[in-house]
């Protein structure tokens, strides 16, 4: 069985967990695809996030992984991050995108291909800010 996004992120952040309670959290939770949702569900784990946009690229390296961060029309963890590279898992699929090219990564739309900043959800204890 595959793991979800959710279970990805709880091992990247060595948080105990079960997978009994975290998947049924995860099937449970009307929103499981969106940061908000990611947010309560970390919330429910006593774990704060915060969404953040970053217009700055070079900021980037300033966050400690693990996170989530939008990667084209997907969310992922974004497990390591060095100013040559970021390497994330993305449907179960680990890839590592030259640092540059990360932030240029194609996001489709209804209407036409566009270029995203990624948004992440910075997650505070991975920091050692709580």
């Amino acid at each position: 069985m595959e793991e979800n996004l959710f279970i990805c992120l709880l091992k990247s952040l060595r948080i105990p967990y079960t997978k009994s309670f975290a998947n049924r959290l995860f099937d449970e939770t009307p929103h499981k695809y969106s940061l908000f949702g990611l947010s309560r569900m970390l919330g429910t784990y006593g774990i704060p996030s915060e969404g953040l946009r970053l217009s700055d690229k070079g900021r980037l390296v300033d966050i400690s992984p693990p996170f989530i961060a939008q990667i084209s029309d997907d969310l992922g963890v974004v497990t390591q991050i060095s100013e040559q590279s970021v390497s994330y898992v993305v449907q179960n699929k680990l890839a590592r995108s030259p640092y540059d090219c990360f932030w240029e990564i194609p996001m489709r739309t209804a209407k036409s291909l566009c270029w995203v900043i990624p948004y992440i959800i910075f997650v505070y204890a991975c920091m050692g800010l709580v």
